[in-house]
């Protein structure tokens, strides 16, 4: 039973009550996750911190080191924002694809992440470009690369005080050098079967697998592999699992009709 519902307003303050209240709170951006667990009686969390009004963890700055996109960005932010469609093409694609036009608008980048589900639309984009994810306590901040980040469906590398404050993504990645691509088992509104981001550079394509494993996994290849090495290596990537929405299987010859499509989108 929810005990305490603080409306959050700055950083500091988010931070100061995450250190109090730890494992026991879980944290409402655009509750598009969050909400649907609770109606569920999946999770029962003690004290609830509403954070959607903390500006300065939102927007998309050009920085050094890649773009800097706060975690309480919303997905339609990302959609229409020009310098995402033009560097970041992947995450553009992954946004686009989420839910419907109310849960893009509430939904944010921070949220998708901490989820930590393996077919999270975000996740495969983030992981082709290699962005590092940046966590922050009151005592300590660290960059976390995006692959070194989840443990497992719903497990991150996060400690109990800390928070996802924002993700720094390399710039470069644009239309015709990478993508992301998903398969549903229905069109409208589809949560992944599977998905497949991907990026090349020196002919080096590097491949990204949502909902193929426990967490996100990736392989590099070369692009102009044989077919038999490309199949190897992709199915050495991935360990699906069979559950209601489909079997393994099944994951298994999406995610081969997925690469081989980009195969023959590079030809």
């Amino acid at each position: 039973m929810i005990k305490r519902f603080l409306n959050i307003s700055d950083l500091e303050s988010l931070l100061k009550a995450k250190s109090e209240y730890g494992s026991k709170c879980k944290i409402l951006a655009g509750g598009t996750d969050l909400v649907v667990r609770m109606k569920a009686d999946m999770i029962d969390p003690d004290t609830i911190l509403s954070i959607r009004n903390i500006d300065e963890m939102k927007g998309i700055i050009k920085g050094k080191d890649g773009t800097v996109i706060g975690a309480l960005t919303s997905h339609t932010s990302i959609e229409e924002n020009a310098l995402i469609r033009k560097q970041h093409y992947p995450l553009y694609q992954g946004v686009y694809e989420i839910g419907s036009p109310q849960i893009r608008n509430m939904g944010t980048l921070g949220g998708n992440i901490a989820n930590a589900s393996p077919s999270g639309d975000t996740i495969a984009p983030l992981m082709v470009m290699g962005a590092k994810i940046r966590l922050m306590s009151r005592s300590k901040e660290r960059l976390v690369p995006v692959d070194k980040f989840f443990k497992g469906p719903g497990k991150t590398v996060m400690a109990d005080d800390e928070i996802i404050h924002s993700v720094i993504v390399p710039a470069g990645f644009n239309k015709k050098n990478s993508g992301f691509i998903k398969a549903g088992l229905r069109k409208a509104l589809s949560i992944a079967v599977v998905s497949v981001g991907w990026s090349l550079k020196d002919d080096k394509l590097t491949l990204a697998f949502g909902g193929a494993a426990p967490i996100v996994t990736v392989a590099e290849i070369r692009k102009d592999c044989s077919a038999a090495e490309l199949k190897k290596k992709v199915l050495n990537a991935i360990s699906p699992i069979s559950d209601l929405r489909a079997s393994k299987g099944y994951r298994e010859q999406v995610i081969l009709n997925l690469v081989n499509s980009v195969m023959e989108a590079l030809n």
